[in-house]
């Protein structure tokens, strides 16, 4: 069976599902190379020399060289190719995109007008990686597609000499490969008879400001005034800091929370088979595992039509029912929903389109994208 290293920086949440599973479910044998996920901004500086010299003093005592290294995006690869040990350093490099830097907003400074440096490094470091891999994965289209856009974006507002044609190169061995997930295959056993009594929601995002809570409390605070008996699940990760509306809801509406803390996988299972909405207001996402885990289990989700969510609906019919168009759309999504006699139907459907994403349907497109030769 071909080796392959797996190379991860930031060994956690997303980047550690999808590194786990993939050694669990496609037949390759892996040596796994990883680290904490933390200290964001040390990892894209600074990490290839943590990594290499693990994977340097590994080869010294075995001397395996891999098919190829997998390395995920949150680190300067070009360091890392050059601190590897002579014999590997021929060794093809797929490069997966978990995220890309371009997608964020690059900020002007004030006084000059000028893109703020900390804006241009990490985007460039992204792009210089990609220069010297010789394959170049991402999650999805629209991580693929603004990931381009954004590098020849970068690149022509350079003063001179600024090589713009070089993404076409990158173009070349770019392709899309979605995330593979683990998900419940069980029939759901939801029941939406009794919406008029209670209308369970499930918020099961990270407590970050691009996923928007504030838009999430207001919707959930306008439903709850109109008189709808909303029954709330707060099952987001988080991290010390909690946005300001989300202590405000719980302390102005607790009839309304059936928990606002992290979940044990149990109790997150239970609220997944609990949950008859899931309503998403992200405003940065480049897959949305989320939302694909809570489909699987029938809960129905309210998505922003853009970013990454319209592909998951792409052979599906659901893409009208449940895509809304700018923020003040979701909350009469919502209500329209809530209002609809098939919602077992949308259920099923939900949990059907999800299972576009199990492993077992995405096996023999990763083993092809594996290979180098």
């Amino acid at each position: 069976m071909k080796k392959y290293f797996l190379v991860e920086s930031f060994y956690g949440g997303s980047h550690k599902k999808w590194l786990d599973q993939l050694v669990r479910n496609i037949p390759l044998d892996f040596k796994v190379f990883t680290m904490k996920d933390r200290h964001w901004k040390w990892r894209n500086q600074g990490s290839a020399l943590h990594l290499t010299n693990e994977i340097n003093q590994a080869f010294l005592y075995d001397k395996e060289i891999p098919e190829a290294f997998i390395v995920t995006s949150i680190i300067d690869l070009n360091l890392f190719k050059n601190l590897l040990h002579k014999d590997l350093q021929s060794v093809p490099i797929i490069l997966y995109f978990h995220e890309n830097q371009f997608a964020y907003p690059f900020q002007e400074d004030p006084i000059t007008g000028k893109m703020k440096e900390s804006d241009i490094h990490y985007p460039f470091l992204n792009f210089t990686s990609a220069l010297v891999a010789d394959k170049c994965l991402f999650n999805s289209k629209y991580n693929m597609n603004t990931f381009l856009q954004g590098a020849r974006s970068l690149l022509k507002r350079m003063p001179d000499y600024n090589q713009a044609h070089l993404v076409e190169g990158i173009e070349k061995k770019c392709s899309f490969l979605p995330l593979g997930l683990e998900l419940n295959t069980q029939e759901p056993k939801k029941s939406f008879n009794e919406l008029s009594n209670e209308i369970r929601i499930l918020w099961n995002h990270r407590w970050e400001h691009d996923k928007n809570p504030d838009l999430f409390f207001k919707v959930m605070e306008e439903l709850i005034l109109e008189g709808f008996n909303l029954n709330i699940c707060l099952a987001g990760e988080r991290n010390k800091r909690v946005p300001e509306s989300f202590n405000s809801f719980i302390h102005r509406y607790p009839n309304n929370i059936r928990s606002h803390h992290l979940l044990s996988k149990d109790e997150y299972r239970e609220a997944l088979h609990w949950a008859h909405f899931c309503p998403n207001t992200s405003t940065q996402d480049f897959f949305g595992i989320s939302l694909i885990e809570s489909m699987s289990y029938g809960v129905i989700p309210l998505v922003p039509n853009r970013m990454a969510f319209p592909e998951h609906f792409e052979k599906s019919e659901l893409a009208s029912k449940l895509l809304y168009k700018g923020d003040s759309k979701i909350s009469p999504l919502l209500k329209s929903l809530i209002n609809q006699e098939n919602l077992a139907e949308i259920s099923s459907l939900c949990q059907k389109t999800s299972h576009q994403y199990l492993w077992t349907h995405l096996e023999k497109r990763y083993l092809e994208s594996f290979k180098v030769n």
